[in-house]
């Protein structure tokens, strides 16, 4: 058997992605395929546009073998702590043999060079970065400007699937992961691009065309096999915007250096967070905290760990953990459950079916479990499909 491993969001799950797998699964040769998938919020900072459960039946039904959710607490949190924990899901499990990415540069030897630079951090690179930051750019600004003085000379990939590969080989290296990174050439409409006239379309694209009702222009960018699925959830699908009466509601009742327990709020920002509740609508108020140092996604990802009361202190104690994560079954074909029974067979492996269950030595973990199934009610409060509980009720999907 040989494994390979993707780290994935499907949101929704689209005709790139069946081609990544396809591709993917034809690069390494693999035999069995995991992919690790956010739950009902990602990384962007936003709640999925479907629910995690049909997101993984859709995942299923187009060549993926088992869908394990990756932790909230990582699954809403910046590339570096998405990444770190995804890879650390997979070694964990003890099987795998591959990662695949996307990237737009397809050049694995950079991205691995850049990778441990990043991972050891020379004086060069960190006089740099604290230069940049001084005269108040934002991170992700510094840290590239930091990066190309100190490799003079190289192409540094800047695109967001470039960015996340490089967390996720840096992350196989602090780890010593006998996990092998490959990248697929990404195809099609860019990460941002909105046309979904294309047999590939970005998912920002459809997300936006599914939100302004062009469900026939966003059913065509989507395989077959999920689009009768999708058509019957379009009614329901959640729109980012359900969010802001929720956070009206968090930034009127905190007091400003309550906000400071959040994560990337730094000192000075809790007083413009706490009087941003005068905003007429969710776009408002993303324009409203919206800064040369604090980028629109930094500000979702804020607020989104405020909705979810997700603590900085969780985060930072989650990426510090040694002890093994638990694996959340989301869903599985046949060739799923022969890889649920090789992860059984090893020591560090710790499959989770029923959270509510879910036990563990390390308060942390149980922190983490908590925070799964807290998401999954308040996504109820934004979603039709889910209800108060579900968490703990519904069983992981079976696809024959």
């Amino acid at each position: 058997m040989e494994i390979l491993g993707l780290i994935t969001e499907y949101n929704p799950f689209h005709n790139g992605h069946a081609y990544h797998i396809e591709q993917a699964k034809a690069k390494t040769g693999a035999t069995h395929t995991i992919a690790v998938m956010s739950g009902q919020f990602v990384q962007r900072g936003e709640p999925a546009i479907f629910d995690k459960w049909t997101r993984a039946r859709a995942a299923l039904l187009n060549g993926i073998d088992l869908v394990l959710e990756l932790p909230t607490v990582y699954a809403t949190s910046s590339a570096e702590y998405f990444a770190g924990g995804a890879i650390r899901l997979l070694n964990d499990l003890q099987v795998v043999d591959h990662v695949v990415f996307g990237s737009e540069s397809d050049n694995i030897e950079i991205i691995d060079q850049v990778a441990k630079l990043l991972l050891n951090e020379p004086p060069a690179f960190q006089e740099a970065l604290k230069d940049h930051l001084q005269k108040g750019m934002a991170y992700p600004k510094a840290r590239q400007l930091a990066l190309e003085e100190t490799l003079s000379g190289k192409n540094i990939p800047v695109t967001p699937n470039d960015i996340l590969g490089i967390e996720y080989v840096k992350a196989i290296h602090h780890l010593s992961s006998p996990i092998k990174p490959h990248t697929i050439k990404r195809i099609g409409a860019g990460y941002h691009d909105l046309d979904v006239s294309k047999h590939i379309s970005s998912a920002t694209g459809i997300r936006k065309a599914i939100h302004e009702g062009d469900i026939g222009q966003a059913l065509s960018s989507v395989p077959n096999s999920a689009q009768n699925m999708y058509e019957h959830h379009i009614k329901d699908a959640v729109h980012p915007a359900s969010l802001f009466n929720y956070l009206q509601y968090h930034l009127l009742t905190h007091r400003p250096d309550s906000l400071l327990q959040y994560p990337d709020v730094s000192e000075g920002f809790e007083n413009t967070l706490a009087k941003a509740f005068i905003a007429e609508d969710y776009d408002a108020l993303l324009a409203r905290l919206k800064s040369k140092r604090y980028t629109q996604t930094r500000i979702q990802r804020i607020l989104l760990s405020i909705f979810l009361q997700k603590s900085k202190s969780l985060q930072d104690q989650a990426s510090k953990l040694t002890d093994p994560l638990y694996a959340r079954v989301l869903g599985f074909t046949p060739k799923g459950q022969e890889i649920i029974r090789a992860i059984k067979g090893q020591e560090h492996a710790s499959l989770v079916t029923k959270p509510h269950k879910f036990t563990s030595d390390n308060p942390v973990l149980e922190q983490m479990n908590l925070l799964d199934q807290q998401a999954t009610d308040l996504y109820s409060l934004l979603s039709e499909t889910v209800s108060f509980g579900d968490d703990c009720r519904r069983q992981p999907v079976q696809v024959k």
